[in-house]
């Protein structure tokens, strides 16, 4: 019985033999990564600010990343819809901070205080959009769609079942 590599990339033309992407795994990998980032910069923003910083991100970056291993399509769904929000709140930021300014403001990277300029904070949030942005793009995704509807089968796994039957 041959296993389908979960990270293959598919080729270029779209055949039913070419493996794809185990989106599910990929995406919650890739929560469990940031859910770590989190907690590390808890630890250490503190040893460079001299104040705590509680983010409760890792709670949900960890749920979801492993709901998202096992191809559950809500939560799919919920990760699509929390980070398009974030994506759109950091959006909004972007554009306040163009249009109205910072002067005066507290700017603050979890623990850390950041000068008040535009040049710090729109690349900060716009980085931020793009780290968002990447599992809403990738969820969305029509392999993906179909990867989740099919409770994560890949062509290659459905395959093997048609030539077993």
């Amino acid at each position: 019985m041959n296993k389908v590599n979960p990270y293959a990339t598919s080729s270029s033309n779209d055949s039913e033999d070419s493996p794809t992407i185990d989106y599910g795994r990929r995406m919650g990998n890739f929560l469990y990564i940031l859910a770590a980032g989190s907690v590390a910069w808890m630890i250490i923003g503190p040893m460079f600010s001299g104040s705590f910083y509680l983010d409760a991100s890792p709670v949900f970056n960890i749920c979801a990343g492993r709901q998202l291993n096992r191809r559950s399509n809500p939560a799919r769904l919920w990760v699509i819809s929390v980070y398009t929000f974030a994506a759109f709140v950091a959006l909004m930021i972007v554009l306040l901070v163009l249009t109205v300014g910072v002067s005066n403001a507290n700017v603050r990277l979890g623990s850390l205080s950041l000068p008040d300029q535009p040049y710090v904070v729109v690349p900060l949030a716009m980085s931020f959009v793009f780290l968002c942005l990447y599992p809403v793009s990738v969820l969305t995704n029509r392999d993906a769609v179909r990867q989740f509807k099919n409770n994560g089968e890949t062509k290659g796994d459905e395959k093997q079942k048609e030539t077993q039957n």
